[in-house]
């Protein structure tokens, strides 16, 4: 099942993550290499693999490698915070394409190429939201 709260936290940006609208859970179990894995390409990408100038770069921004570390293991959105927008997008789009694959006849779709059948639920899907997007215009 669809989990908006952990598609946010998988998705969010780094700023996002450290933001306010984000806060630390303690987790019993921490995917270190997961966390180690996003640090070394943020340090690759930021600092050119030179963990000292990324160390100074969080200090910059008010981040400690601990705060982050932790925070990157157990981010979880906060309740009252309301998703942004690329978000709420994003259910929408889901939510959309849900309701064209339960209009769509399965057998319809079986005699197509695969390349053919995306096309087709696509096609829903832009009719779909172009009727919604009329539909807020009136």
């Amino acid at each position: 099942m669809f989990k908006l709260d952990d598609f946010y936290r998988n998705a969010a940006s780094f700023d996002e993550l450290l933001s306010d609208d984000f806060y630390t859970e303690p987790v019993l179990a921490i995917d270190s290499k997961r966390v180690d894995t996003i640090l070394n390409a943020w340090c690759a990408a930021s600092a050119s693999g030179n963990w000292d100038a990324f160390v100074l770069r969080l200090l910059k921004d008010g981040w400690s490698l601990d705060f982050v570390s932790a925070r990157l293991a157990g981010a979880r959105p906060k309740r009252a915070s309301v998703y942004p927008l690329w978000v709420r997008d994003a259910q929408w789009v889901l939510q959309s394409l849900e309701l064209v694959l339960l209009h769509v006849s399965p057998d319809s779709l079986g005699s197509l190429s695969p390349d053919t059948e995306v096309e087709r639920l696509l096609t829903e899907f832009t009719q779909l939201a172009q009727k919604q997007f009329t539909h807020l215009l009136s």
